[in-house]
């Protein structure tokens, strides 16, 4: 029975580590008064699907950190001219679908 208990309090720990931690704190406004400011922090979980999806996409990665414009202007053209060419290929669902993901990319190259 001792044992059971322990596993279970290891088991809500776990489940409160999961979930994101609440700071409230008392401010003063600009006016004067006081007000209460609520911070949700919820590091472990975004850090842990950060890393995720930066190791499934690794060119991508390699390509930001790099931040070399050339570079990210070189491949922003090539992958436009591939779903241009592709329209000759392809349906037009199938199509726009190439298209709308190469644009997703692009911004996302560019942005960083």
């Amino acid at each position: 029975m001792h044992q059971q208990e322990v596993e279970e309090q290891k088991k809500l720990a776990v489940e409160e580590d999961q979930k994101p931690k609440i700071i409230t704190k008392t401010i003063i406004l600009p006016d004067g008064s006081y007000g209460t400011e609520t911070i949700v922090v919820d590091d472990a979980v975004k850090k842990d699907q950060q890393q995720d999806d930066q190791e499934q996409l690794p060119l991508r990665k390699a390509l930001k950190n790099a931040e070399d414009d050339f570079l990210a202007s070189c491949v922003a053209i090539t992958l436009t001219k591939l779903a241009v060419k592709s329209k000759k290929n392809l349906n037009v669902k199938k199509f726009n679908q190439i298209s709308l993901e190469s644009s997703l990319i692009i911004c996302a190259l560019l942005k960083g």
